[in-house]
């Protein structure tokens, strides 16, 4: 199913492209964290 919300579309390039996520809870973290 194709990613249409722009907003989880964000979200989802942002793990990809920071990496920072939170393993416990997928949170996604600022790279200074």
């Amino acid at each position: 199913m194709p990613i249409t919300d722009p907003t989880l579309l964000k979200i989802v390039e942002s793990r990809i492209l920071n990496k920072m996520v939170c393993r416990k809870c997928g949170a996604l973290n600022p790279p200074g964290a």
